[in-house]
């Protein structure tokens, strides 16, 4: 027998059996005891104590496998984390409570033994301050005794592959919190099982001269009063409460005497936190697109972890930092379709996996992200472009061009002429279909010179088609204005009669 000294100034046991059964699904368990014993504990390093503490008791014994292992091997964590330990609650009275838990679901034996779990206990929730701690192999059972009132203790059971198993990562710890109240005598404690998405409540019969009422409270916010569900019930559990996953809420308990109990006195209310675990849903995997006719059809493979309903939750973004909204959607299958895809070519997708209303077991999962730019195309510029002056009209320049070798129906030709050789300003600008190869340009000033340039379009809203490049540019000088004829007085055609 080895003894560990504990920091609890009231005894404290932990002794440890060889226990193994078959997996089930794990639930974190806080179980509230109430009792009667006193002191403040103190922080130590890990398995040590002062000397007024008084000894636990831990007891072991080796355990044998029944399970078949598949050949370990160098596999550097890929066979993912461990599931987190499974456990249960038994024994439960007012100083008291023994716990067991079993391999990981997902555990294999391999050659060497394992899995190795870690039992940390603290009357700290963040385990900053560590009372006691030690790693068992082939061990499934500790036994806790002795709890100080009003204290609530913290016990941290986690599940790790030995030194040389390179098969799996650690896994998320299992927290059992139990606190104990200052009312001693008939009352054991109340065990709160919370479950994905749900909690139950279950507490020992009092013992009582009359009828009794058990009083629960439901808070999601105790300081803001903010009430989910209040209950006064006569019997000794309520089962498979829903509650959104991946929060804390507080339980207010107490007890009393039935209104035609006139022997027996109310409990003090205990009051505590406790947190409900959530099914983090898979990232959608293989998030791809593609073309489907004219549009883009964006897929991925179905998410199979959920526990309740799911939806893909799918935001597509658009323009050219791929910010704009195009559309949110929340569809139940694994694809989408997006209508009118080449009105825009480029695209963001960010999917994720959502609970679907009602379903409180499941959290959204992570958001999986995929940009895709539709394939693009052009026309070739148009060829041989001129710019010449009108013979019948001296103001007027006529610009005439060539339809490239791969025009077809869709095809757009876009003319700018303007007096600015860079094009920036005093533009006049015309957009002709593919049967036009000509244009002219009216009210054109003599004396100046113009610049003329030309490109090919695709169809009009299809951005996957994009503009060619410009012609080089064509200058046009306009003649110069007729000189003036000056007029004189004493001409003699001019002189008056």
């Amino acid at each position: 027998m080895r003894k560990h000294k504990i920091l609890d100034k009231c005894p404290f046991c932990a002794s440890n059996q060889s226990m193994k059964t078959p997996a089930w699904i794990l639930m974190p368990i806080l179980i509230f005891a109430l009792g009667a014993c006193s002191s403040d504990p103190e922080d130590l390093p890990d398995g040590q104590s002062n000397d007024n503490t008084t000894q636990g008791k831990e007891f072991a014994e080796g355990k044998s496998s029944g399970q078949q292992g598949l050949p370990p091997g160098p596999m550097d964590g890929s066979g993912g984390p461990l599931d987190i330990p499974m456990g249960d609650v038994n024994d439960l009275n007012s100083t008291s409570f023994g716990v067991t838990w079993l391999d990981p679901e997902n555990w294999v034996d391999g050659k060497i033994p394992g899995p190795v779990f870690k039992l940390e206990l603290s009357t700290d929730a963040d385990f900053e301050k560590v009372l006691f701690s030690k790693t068992y192999v082939d061990e499934y059972v500790a036994f806790f005794e002795g709890l100080a009132p009003a204290t609530v203790h913290y016990v941290r059971i986690s599940a790790m592959p030995a030194t040389g198993d390179d098969r799996y990562l650690p896994s998320q710890p299992l927290v059992i919190s139990l606190a104990t109240n200052l009312d001693a005598g008939s009352y054991g404690g109340i065990i709160i099982k919370p479950d994905f998405g749900s909690v139950s409540f279950e507490w020992p019969k009092v013992k009582s001269s009359g009828p009794i009422d058990y009083s629960l409270q439901i808070y999601e916010d105790f300081e803001s009063k903010i009430l989910i569900k209040e209950l006064v019930t006569r019997e000794t559990s309520f089962k498979d409460f829903p509650l959104i996953g991946e929060k804390t809420y507080w339980l207010r308990f107490r007890y009393g005497p039935a209104a035609d109990n006139v022997e027996d006195v109310s409990s003090t209310p205990f009051v505590t936190q406790f947190r409900v675990p959530g099914n983090e849903l898979n990232s959608p995997e293989n998030l791809a697109a593609s073309i489907a006719g004219e549009d883009v059809r964006v897929s991925w493979n179905p998410t199979a972890n959920n526990l309740g309903s799911i939806e893909y939750s799918l935001k597509v973004f658009v323009g050219e930092a791929k910010s704009d909204l195009y559309g949110d959607f929340h569809i139940n299958t694994p694809f989408r379709v997006l209508e009118d895809s080449k009105a825009y070519g480029s695209f963001n997708f960010e999917l994720k996996v959502v609970p679907q209303d009602g379903n409180t077991k499941d959290i959204e999962s992570q958001i999986t992200s995929l940009p895709f730019d539709m394939p693009v195309t052009s026309f070739d510029p148009p060829l041989n472009p001129t710019l010449v002056i009108s013979r019948d009209e001296p103001t007027m320049l006529t610009a005439t061009w060539q339809p490239p070798e791969n025009v077809n129906e869709t095809l757009r030709y876009e003319i700018e002429i303007t007096e600015d050789g860079n094009f920036t300003s005093g533009i006049d600008q015309r957009i002709e279909n593919h049967e036009v190869n000509t244009g002219d340009f009216t009210s054109r000033e003599l004396g100046k010179t113009y610049y003329l340039r030309l490109r090919t379009l695709g169809p009009e809203g299809d951005a996957t088609h994009l503009p060619s490049v410009w012609t080089e540019t064509i200058t046009y000088a306009m003649p110069a204005p007729p000189a003036a004829v000056e007029f004189n007085a004493t001409d003699e055609k001019a002189s008056l009669p």
